[in-house]
């Protein structure tokens, strides 16, 4: 037995769906797309809403440290840095900069959220020199922190340090270290 199946073809664009979901009314598939593209319901005039936040400014001003001090010794030395009662300065330098006075002299620090790291720092301590020794000491220094709100920060600082000239090996073994040698200090610090 044999099967005679008849295929025509019909033109979508003429031939009207009436089946639930399609068109309805005899619209056709060309007539959807052309009211599909007359009527715009998206909005491509939406006014976005300013999501800017202002960036963060701790306060500027006199800042006392509150807790804090020489975490690890690897140097036997006192830094005179951190100790609770010991202040600073926080300046504003331009757009999330900022400056700390030290007693020891001034950090130049980039602000990044609440987060800050200032410029390494590479000085040389005369200790040794005045105290009659042949050896100066080199002492480098990283700082960085953050603000726990624009009156509270937290203050991290570490610090090596090198012995250049003869004497190193006595300075060495009074301080019961060996150069170089680090410091990690840490302080909570609150404007005043």
């Amino acid at each position: 037995m044999f099967l005679l199946l008849a295929c025509t073809t019909t033109d979508p664009s003429t031939t009207p769906l009436n089946e639930p979901g399609d068109w309805l009314d005899g619209d056709t598939a060309e007539t959807v797309v052309e009211d599909t593209q007359s009527t715009d319901t998206d909005t491509d005039t939406e006014i976005p809403e300013d999501t800017s936040v202002e960036p963060f400014q701790p306060l500027e001003g006199s800042w006392i440290v509150t807790d804090g001090g020489t975490v690890e010794d690897g140097c036997g030395v006192d830094l005179e840095r951190g100790e609770p009662g010991a202040t600073m300065t926080l300046t504003h330098d331009g757009d999330q900069r900022l400056l700390l006075g030290l007693k020891s002299g001034e950090l130049d620090c980039a602000l990044d959220g609440a987060d800050y790291i200032c410029q390494a720092t590479e000085t040389v301590d005369s200790t040794a020199q005045d105290l009659g020794f042949n050896a100066s000491l080199l002492v480098g220094m990283e700082t960085e922190g953050s603000f726990q709100g624009e009156d509270a920060m937290v203050m991290g600082t570490d610090a090596t340090i090198d012995c250049d000239g003869p004497d190193c090996v006595v300075i060495a073994i009074l301080l019961g270290s060996a150069f170089p040698c680090s410091v990690r200090i840490e302080s909570t610090l609150a404007a005043q």
